[in-house]
């Protein structure tokens, strides 16, 4: 569990808590189309949760719940896409889900 969702649930604030449950939908979401997809890539994963999840989500937030659960495992494959803003390129991780 991370640190902020151990902070949470000890302040029980009302302000951690739409914390804590948005990174639980988020979570389940990231199961669900791993489940129904198979492997995808961090920026794949994104869009998925950000068709969904009415405020989306950042790549920082996809990273930390990706990295922190042990049900998610990097398949060591990488995905290239070109930047949008000038002209470079960047690789994301490929994940796998692991039930």
């Amino acid at each position: 569990m991370k640190k902020l969702e151990k902070e949470c649930l000890k302040e029980k604030d009302e302000k951690c808590g739409v914390v804590f449950l948005s990174f639980k939908k988020i979570r389940e979401i990231l199961k669900d189309s791993l489940r129904d997809e198979g492997d995808l890539d961090t920026k794949q994963l994104k869009e998925r949760v950000n068709e969904k999840f009415k405020h989306g989500t950042t790549m920082s937030e996809i990273g930390n719940i990706l990295s922190g659960d042990k049900t998610f495992t990097k398949t060591g494959k990488t995905n290239s896409y070109k930047g949008e803003v000038g002209g470079g390129s960047y690789e994301v991780k490929i994940w796998h889900l692991e039930e």
